[in-house]
């Protein structure tokens, strides 16, 4: 094939981690230990991925998650993690991209960890979740940010634009400007990048090595081969990936 199956990729490349997202378990464990649900608050969670922080959050609290993500085998995998873990009636799976989810405000905590692309900005995220958190509630978004001026030729290998992150300190002021509350927010290590990064590149040479015969082997291995040279050669030193967690009022 001459073009990469993105949600195909991604669930393979995803294939070692707990979150598809840089941050270690332990750390996304304390953004857990921040929030005060109770069992009858609702969380809704765009871009889920493997949905393991609702079945977290569902484990720690017994709320209801309305968990949504676009791959079929992100859902799938969401569906055996929760398994014996959960009651499984706490956490509602959608297939879909989420963008045109709203309805009235009436969950306890909006979640958007590194799939702000659903909704087209950052921005237009913190927007859409206080639309749908009801006062008192919580929002929590992850999101990229530049920790310096990005190279034209880095912009040009990830085909982005300057324009399409900001800086770290100005993702927790445009949420203070929108009236929301900074309660926490973190962000990843080189340590975490590097796990997270080679994780993802690791799974797809791997995967390649036990499907040899699979037709979308050199689309996958030609995609993920040039990412991590650019992960290396500017990625590393240039993108950040932050947590963001806002109160609102």
């Amino acid at each position: 094939m001459d073009l990469v199956d993105r949600e195909k990729l991604s669930a393979i490349a995803h294939r070692q981690h707990v979150y598809c997202n840089p941050f270690a378990p332990e750390r996304i464990e304390r953004i857990i230990e921040l929030l005060r649900l109770a069992p009858d608050d609702r969380a809704v969670d765009f871009g889920c991925g493997k949905a393991e922080l609702a079945i977290r959050l569902i484990e720690r609290f017994g709320v209801t998650v309305v968990a949504i993500d676009r791959s079929p085998r992100m859902i799938a995998e969401a569906k055996r993690r929760a398994h014996g873990r959960i009651n499984e009636d706490r956490l509602i799976l959608h297939e879909a991209d989420g963008s045109s989810f709203g309805g009235p405000a009436r969950y306890a905590l909006g979640i958007c960890v590194g799939a702000t692309h659903v909704f087209g900005r950052y921005i237009d995220t913190l927007k859409h979740l206080m639309r749908i958190v009801h006062p008192g509630g919580h929002v929590l978004v992850g999101e990229a940010y530049w920790k310096r001026k990005p190279e034209r030729a880095y912009l040009e290998a990830m085909a982005a634009k300057a324009e399409d992150y900001a800086e770290h300190h100005e993702n927790v002021c445009a949420a203070e400007k929108l009236g929301l509350v900074p309660l926490h927010a973190a962000v990843s290590s080189e340590e975490e990048w590097d796990d997270y990064e080679w994780r993802y590149s690791r799974s797809v040479e791997q995967y390649s090595m036990e499907n040899p015969t699979d037709p979308d082997l050199p689309a996958m291995l030609k995609h993920i081969r040039a990412w991590r040279k650019t992960y290396l050669k500017w990625g590393r030193d240039t993108l950040g990936f932050g947590l963001y967690l806002f109160h609102r009022p």
